[in-house]
C-alpha cells in the first residue's frame, strides 16, 4: 500500500497546486480527465478511480479531490440557479 500522507511542499505559496508541489502539467492532466468524466456524466467513484490511476503521490490525488469537489459544486450551483449560469458565462462566477 502506498504512503497516503499529504504534505505541504511549498507552504508559503498561496496557490493550492503550488502548495502541494504538483506540476502544472500534472494538474492539467488531472483537470482534463475530470472534465472528461464530468462531461460523460460518469459516476464520482469511476472518476476518482480513473484519476487515481494517473496520480503518482497523495498530493496529486488530494488535489484531484479538491478540483472535483470544486467543479461539481460550481456545476450544482449553476444548475440550480439560472442567474448563476449567466454570471459564470460572463466570467463573473469566479
Amino acid at each position: 500500500m502506498k504512503n497516503l500522507e499529504v504534505t505541504a511542499v511549498n507552504p508559503q505559496e498561496d496557490n493550492i497546486v503550488k502548495v502541494l508541489g504538483v506540476s502544472d502539467e500534472k494538474f492539467d492532466q488531472i483537470a482534463k480527465l475530470l472534465s472528461k468524466g464530468i462531461a460523460s456524466e460518469a459516476p464520482i467513484s469511476t472518476m476518482m478511480n480513473e484519476v487515481s490511476q494517473i496520480c503518482d503521490n497523495p498530493n496529486e490525488l488530494a488535489l484531484a479531490c479538491f478540483k472535483m469537489a470544486d467543479t461539481i459544486g460550481k456545476l450544482n450551483q449553476v444548475m440550480s440557479n439560472p442567474f448563476a449560469m449567466l454570471a459564470e458565462m460572463m466570467g463573473g462566477g469566479r
